[in-house]
């Protein structure tokens, strides 16, 4: 059986801090309304960006198929009538992507053939939310950042002499495991003072006998920001190195494969 890769993104629902009369809907709900009523939206002229095939899979995940339509014009020859024509030709690409509802989690089947980054293609699914119907109703926007793999991260600070930093940014609380003791108690303090996105630093006692910041501490941490799609960096002394140096959760987008 063939075999494909699915990206690991999370979609983000922002709203303006006041919210409107008919703001009603809870960011889970206002997803799935988003993705069940097949929105549009214009890339450029001449292509168009749809959500179709929406099905429900039950625990509250929906398949369906992000796709773009290209309109252009090809030549054709009437054997008829001896004559030379041009045609409207409209064709159409498409993949598949999961989503959680819960949690926010979008799985984006990487295609070529419709885009050769699936970063792409998680914008294009950011702005086709974005542009339904009761997106607008509700002034949000929603986004769809990659989650990034942090085992190369988190083996930095585990194989790290020393950590004299580490900071993790967060935005409001969205359904998603997450770090019980950290993260949850700022984001509900984002939210209540209708803030948009936060930062904070840990940082190391001052003083050579400083064993630093805590690794064993910091993983489950890095895993949680990661997962929400959040960045963080860590200043921290390499093994074998005699200058400190700023490591980030960066790099590949977490994925996993599939056989179709």
């Amino acid at each position: 059986m063939p075999t494909t890769v699915f990206y690991l993104f999370r979609a983000k629902v922002e709203r303006p801090a006041q919210q409107g009369l008919f703001d009603s809907d809870t960011n889970s709900e206002l997803l799935r309304k988003a993705i069940e009523g097949r929105p549009a939206a214009d890339s450029r002229r001449g292509v168009e960006w749809h959500i179709g095939n929406v099905q429900d899979l039950g625990s509250g995940c929906l398949a369906y198929a992000l796709g773009k339509l290209t309109k252009a014009t090809v030549g054709s020859f009437d054997r008829d009538s001896r004559n030379f024509a041009d045609e409207p030709l409209e064709s159409s690409f498409y993949t598949y992507v999961l989503t959680s509802i819960n949690t926010g989690v979008c799985a984006i089947m990487a295609k070529s053939t419709l885009s050769p980054k699936v970063q792409s293609l998680a914008r294009r699914l950011g702005e086709v939310l974005t542009n339904s119907d009761v997106a607008g109703t509700n002034r949000a926007t929603i986004q769809v950042p990659p989650i990034p793999d942090p085992q190369s991260f988190i083996a930095e600070l585990e194989a790290a002499l020393r950590i004299t930093s580490y900071s993790f940014t967060f935005s409001p609380p969205n359904p998603i495991d997450m770090h019980e003791l950290y993260q949850k108690p700022l984001e509900k303090l984002l939210q209540a003072t209708e803030g948009r996105h936060g930062k904070t630093t840990l940082d190391a006692a001052k003083g050579d006998d400083s064993s630093g910041l805590k690794a064993e501490e910091l993983v489950p941490l890095t895993r949680a920001v990661a997962a929400t799609g959040n960045a963080a960096s860590a200043r921290l002394l390499p093994a074998g190195e005699g200058t400190a140096r700023t490591r980030h959760l960066e790099g590949d987008t977490a994925c996993f494969p599939h056989e179709m």
